[in-house]
């Protein structure tokens, strides 16, 4: 009876414990609907998928599930970033001139303009250590769907530019300074610099 009672005891503190770990990946949300609705709530990390979103409507709460394809978009804090960031559900291809793939995905919207950039991050674990990728994809406002233009690994240091000297300078062909510039290895394969091609080819667009 004294081992039930130990057992029953360490249960309840786990599930405290883990229901106090998931609030705290609760954050701020709103969901944007095509049909001009909208709702607010609390939005968990890998709540967000290919079929569905769940949104809490308090922290820690139940979570109520909506479909994406129902979903404009989704206005959520973004820990990482520290700021607020906007999720849209769109179609995506592997490269350029790739052939378009039929699924879709939830991306983040990093820059908007006469280029938009986007953001898709995977997470994978093997053998207790964790992989994170991110693929940075650009639209024009013309194109339909999104362009991978480069893929970054976060922690990587080995071959961190072949990427982008690989896919990116396609892209911006219509810009030959800009290409020669990422073909000649002047840009590293990090945020910072892949959005800095993209303010540097939006700009040069408002000016035209």
């Amino acid at each position: 009876m004294k081992r039930i009672i130990i057992l029953l005891i360490a249960v309840l503190i786990s599930a405290n414990v883990e229901a106090r770990r998931g609030q705290g990946r609760d954050a701020p949300a709103t969901i944007h609907f095509h049909d001009g609705t909208q709702v607010e709530g609390f939005l968990r990390p890998f709540a967000v998928a290919s079929q569905r979103v769940e949104l809490r409507a308090e922290r820690g709460g139940r979570a109520e599930r909506f479909e994406s394809r129902d979903i404009a978009s989704i206005r959520f804090f973004d820990d990482e970033e520290d700021a607020y960031a906007i999720l849209v559900f769109r179609p995506w291809i592997r490269a350029v001139g790739a052939t378009r793939q039929q699924s879709a995905h939830w991306v983040n919207v990093l820059i908007t303009g006469p280029v938009t950039l986007y953001r898709f991050t995977v997470t994978q674990r093997q053998g207790g250590a964790t992989f994170i990728t991110d693929s940075y994809l650009a639209r024009r406002e013309n194109e339909d769907v999104l362009t991978l233009i480069t893929m970054v690994n976060r922690g990587a240091t080995v071959f961190g530019r072949s990427h982008l000297v690989a896919l990116g300078w396609q892209y911006f062909e219509s810009y030959p300074e800009l290409a020669e510039r990422i073909q000649n290895r002047e840009f590293n394969n990090t945020s910072a610099d892949i959005r800095a091609i993209i303010h540097e080819y939006n700009f040069r667009a408002g000016q035209r």
